[in-house]
């Protein structure tokens, strides 16, 4: 008789645990793995946003960055651009490149800036954010091109495809 009375909290407690999701979803502002990508003769080490989650979680809730570190955001096309600082705390530079992978614009990314930077070209397919000053410090000037045989390696290496981003012919 008293093991029937424990069975509706055994049962309970079973459909408890089985609700439960077995994985746990990343955390907003959780480090990824880092690539190393080559801007011009600078190597970077850079987190990937390739999905529209990834890009758009970007930086944000980050405390800080470490010098020659960031983020490279990957688009399935070349379109314009508009970034903003939403949740980001740290300021940034922010670089728009080409589809060919050459820098084309630059902006500065102010903590909190929800009123985004705009982009002049249409035809921009990554985004590099870095530290606030760290495209002057390393030297990386507009017309500076992305490595992209290295960026197809990292979208490769991170479980994606670089077909996905026209970037087949770089993958080897």
């Amino acid at each position: 008789m008293r093991l029937f009375c424990h069975l509706p909290i055994v049962f309970l407690l079973g459909i408890i645990i089985s609700c439960k999701e077995n994985s746990t979803p990343p955390k907003v502002g959780q480090v990824q793995e880092k690539y190393d990508i080559k801007i011009g003769d600078c190597l970077l080490k850079l987190e990937l946003a390739k999905t529209p989650d990834e890009r758009e979680t970007g930086l944000m809730h980050r405390d800080k960055l470490i010098a020659g570190e960031g983020m490279i955001f990957v688009f399935e096309t070349p379109q314009s651009q508009r970034f903003w600082m939403k949740n980001t705390r740290i300021p940034l530079d922010i670089g728009y490149f080409s589809a060919d992978g050459r820098l084309l614009e630059l902006h500065r990314g102010r903590p909190y800036d929800l009123s985004g930077m705009p982009s002049k070209s249409n035809n921009l397919q990554f985004v590099v954010e870095l530290g606030i000053g760290e495209f002057s410090r390393l030297g990386i000037k507009l017309g500076d091109r992305i490595d992209l045989q290295m960026l197809a390696k990292a979208i490769s290496y991170s479980g994606g495809f670089p077909r996905h981003y026209n970037l087949q012919g770089y993958a080897r």
